[in-house]
């Protein structure tokens, strides 16, 4: 999860900061049929860890989708992980741990777009996903409150 840190660090060419910068809006869900969202504030298993404000989605759909339209800035591996990075309007948004990706470096998307396929975690037998957006400088702290149901449409 961490790696995609280190990836935005060297993409975006400056420090990220771990400030609480808060978000107003709302996102659909990146993937189908969510069973848990659960977010790194630095208040749980690692408590007095720096937070890096991952919000990892759990399903038992592999399918991921774009949260907002945007163009595709860069696609890398994180070991055995590949990372899909977005830059919208607004925002960067980091999505890690694909199995494969259906979008290439430059591409436009649009919001609900498939993006690609999660990596299954073999230990509950469950899809994983790991989000991070990021606005100027700041890692944005998102909360549950911040991402409502996908609506799933035909064909995705």
């Amino acid at each position: 999860m961490r790696s995609i840190c280190l990836i935005l660090l060297l993409i975006n060419s400056f420090i990220l900061n771990t400030a609480k910068a808060q978000v107003d809006r709302k996102f659909e869900w990146p993937m189908n049929h969510v069973t848990k969202i659960s977010i790194d504030d630095g208040l749980g298993e690692n408590v007095g860890a720096q937070p890096t404000f991952i919000t990892t989605f759990n399903s038992k759909d592999s399918s991921v989708f774009s949260i907002d339209s945007g163009v595709v800035h860069a696609i890398a591996k994180a070991g055995d992980a590949i990372v899909v990075i977005v830059q919208g309007k607004d925002y960067f948004y980091a999505y890690s741990n694909f199995k494969n990706a259906s979008v290439k470096e430059g591409d436009s998307i649009n919001s609900g777009q498939l993006l690609g396929y999660a990596d299954i975690n073999p230990d509950t037998s469950e899809y994983v996903l790991d989000l991070m957006v990021t606005k100027g400088q700041s890692i944005l702290q998102l909360k549950k409150k911040n991402f409502i149901p996908r609506i799933e449409k035909s064909g995705q």
